[in-house]
């Protein structure tokens, strides 16, 4: 939801998290305190960083995990799985 609204993120390096984030947020190990207030701090002291990392989120969630994005894929699937036979 914070990329989607243009905000850069700071989130743990865990599972399917590293996908998402991409160029829109720093990733930071899971338990890693000092990591997480420096990336955090980064971003509070840089606004012109700020402001690339959320354009680069807002981006990538309009690229990639847009409905209309969404839609698409599974229809893509769907055809492939059961293809539409002419009558």
């Amino acid at each position: 939801e914070a990329q989607a609204a243009g905000l850069p993120v700071v989130a743990g390096r865990t599972g399917g998290v590293p996908a998402v984030v991409g160029d829109g947020g720093f990733l930071v190990e899971p338990d890693a305190a000092s990591a997480l207030a420096h990336a955090t701090a980064r971003l509070l002291d840089d606004g012109a960083l700020r402001r690339r990392m959320g354009a680069a989120a807002a981006a990538r969630v309009r690229a990639e995990h847009h409905i209309t994005t969404a839609v698409h894929a599974l229809d893509q699937c769907f055809r492939r799985i059961c293809p539409v036979k002419p009558t």
